[in-house]
């Protein structure tokens, strides 16, 4: 520690976990370091990356988000992700757009790693390239990646 004091966007994230995700346990001393990335919005609302010091509370943080969707209003709108790379952001781009286009039922990511179910209680499948995802999907194919 350098002696400033313990950042505003930790305690934000020790907030969000303890009173909407029902995480009583996490604490500040659980985050290695979080802060704000990119500008913010026009209403004053911006992104905070948080980085744990144990995977453990990283998992219980992300297995926890789906109570975020009882929160939901005009008011509270977060949303937990992880921050991928650009590569693996193009995947789930496309894979975005078969969930839309309705060839697939849904995706996710865990670990970095980036699954999808084709059908709501069908399999998970592991993709691990963009080629793999342009193979099984070829309409997503035509549909442009943001860069």
């Amino acid at each position: 520690m350098n002696g400033k004091p313990q950042s505003d966007t930790d305690q934000v994230v020790v907030k969000l976990c303890c009173e909407k995700l029902g995480l009583p346990n996490l604490t500040a001393d659980d985050i290695e370091r979080s802060h704000f990335i990119g500008q913010p919005d026009k209403n004053g609302n911006a992104q905070i990356i948080c980085k744990f010091k144990q995977w453990k509370a990283k998992t219980a943080v992300y297995h926890a988000k789906k109570e975020l969707k009882k929160h939901k209003s005009e008011s509270f709108n977060v949303s937990v992700c992880e921050d991928l790379t650009k590569r693996r952001q193009s995947i789930v781009q496309k894979l975005s757009e078969a969930r839309k286009t309705k060839l697939i039922d849904s995706y996710y990511t865990n670990d970095g790693r980036i699954f999808y179910k084709k059908t709501v209680n069908g399999p998970k499948t592991l993709v691990e390239t963009l080629e793999a995802v342009s193979k099984l999907f070829p309409i997503v194919n035509t549909l442009p990646v943001k860069q």
